[in-house]
């Protein structure tokens, strides 16, 4: 059985790659860049009821890898994946911070 957090990060990064950007449910080996890789944020598992129906909030980070070009462009690129990023995530997925690069 496929736990709740590991069908979520693959559900997530399946609608990045369904919109044409590189992503990854974990951390993988090798990375083609740029890449969204999906990763466990510093409070990953928000407890909202627990009972007979466990209920939580998962906090996932979606880390953007660019490729080390000049700094101006490595931010454009991330910039440019930060949007299409945003525009991607699934409805019922809330944002809520994007970070300094």
């Amino acid at each position: 059985m496929t736990g709740v957090a590991t069908q979520a990060r693959a559900d997530i990064a399946g609608a990045l790659t369904d919109a044409g950007i590189t992503a990854f449910a974990s951390t993988p080996s090798t990375m083609p860049l740029p890449c969204v890789v999906l990763t466990p944020d510093s409070t990953y598992l928000e407890l909202v009821s627990i009972g007979s129906a466990l209920t939580y909030r998962l906090g996932l980070r979606a880390q953007i890898n660019a490729p080390a070009l000049s700094t101006d462009a490595a931010l454009e690129v991330i910039e440019e994946l930060i949007d299409r990023v945003i525009e991607a995530i699934p409805s019922g997925c809330p944002a809520s911070t994007v970070s300094a690069p």
